[in-house]
């Protein structure tokens, strides 16, 4: 019965610390690389974009980043916490 219980406890913790690890590289600025040799980061620069338009995915990259990535690591932190107290009760 108890193996069962930590079993559930243990794929709990592995379901959080993957949607975490998910959340984080979806939530994570990254780099993109352009052929005159500017850098942007998120993508925030589109072809032909208007400035609301790059207004928009600006504040929504910074959602992300001020929500998004502390609550992925937070998921990341809780699941582990629980994979460690089903190895050690078990």
């Amino acid at each position: 019965m108890a193996s069962g219980i930590l079993g559930t406890v243990n794929l709990i913790g592995l379901c959080m610390v993957t949607l975490g690890a998910l959340g984080a590289i979806l939530c994570a600025p990254a780099p993109t690389y352009y052929r005159d040799g500017r850098v942007g980061l998120g993508s925030l620069e589109k072809v032909g974009e208007t400035p609301e338009g790059a207004r928009r995915r600006r504040v929504r990259m910074h959602f992300y980043q001020k929500y998004g990535l502390p609550l992925s690591f937070s998921l990341i932190a809780i699941g582990s916490a629980l994979q460690g107290l089903a190895a050690y009760a078990g």
